[in-house]
């Protein structure tokens, strides 16, 4: 499982390009860790919201 500090750095890191050289080194199960958390935190939070362009 990913730690909470690399999935901190992930999230901060501003720069585009180097945030996803980081996301491309994760290992699948981390990704989908990462991704089932977010998913959880969006359908716990109604104050949560986003539109796709």
């Amino acid at each position: 499982m990913i730690s909470t500090k690399r999935a901190t750095t992930i999230i901060c890191e501003e720069d585009r390009d180097k945030r996803n050289e980081l996301l491309d080194k994760l290992s699948e199960e981390d990704a989908k860790y990462l991704l089932k958390q977010c998913i959880s935190l969006m359908n716990k939070n109604s104050e949560f919201s986003f539109t796709i362009n």
